[in-house]
């Protein structure tokens, strides 16, 4: 993976800047992109992650706070991720939950950055204290192809 911080600090950058889309996946100004297709689709661009984009969940707005029983972020990273303990890796996925479901998703950046789209700021990198959730994530997950490298 020699390189990797380096192409995955590029890629996060070309991202910036693109507005919050639920359900969106258009890099720039014009396009959208919500958390978790701005993270899969980082990763999957980086050939680390292989999944078909259409297989990510869609969801309404605020569905984790009016839904009971299901938790489709977490129920998908389960699936196709690996969870793993421990301090993140450079290119692992945070989860954060709200009302104890996975309500949002970041991509761990070299130098304890964040990249991840929030509603109202879009697609930004952010120091990880910085976050906009209190305390640590829940989980944190590392694709397949990492784990194995």
């Amino acid at each position: 993976m020699a390189g990797f911080a380096e192409r995955l600090e590029a890629e996060a950058r070309a991202w910036v800047g693109t507005p919050f889309v639920l359900s969106g996946f258009v890099q720039g100004k014009g396009g959208g992109v919500d958390c978790g297709r701005l993270v899969v689709g980082v990763l999957q661009r980086l050939g680390v992650l292989d999944i078909d984009m259409d297989a990510l969940p869609t969801y309404p707005a605020g569905w984790f706070l009016h839904r009971t029983g299901d938790d489709c972020y977490r129920e998908w990273l389960d699936q196709h991720m690996i969870r793993v303990e421990g301090p993140p890796c450079v290119g692992d996925v945070l989860a954060f939950e709200r009302a104890g479901k996975v309500c949002h998703i970041a991509l761990q950046l070299p130098q304890d950055r964040l990249l991840h789209s929030l509603d109202r700021v879009g697609a930004h990198i952010s120091a990880a204290a910085d976050g906009p959730f209190l305390g640590p994530p829940a989980a944190i997950y590392r694709s397949p192809q990492m784990a194995e490298a």
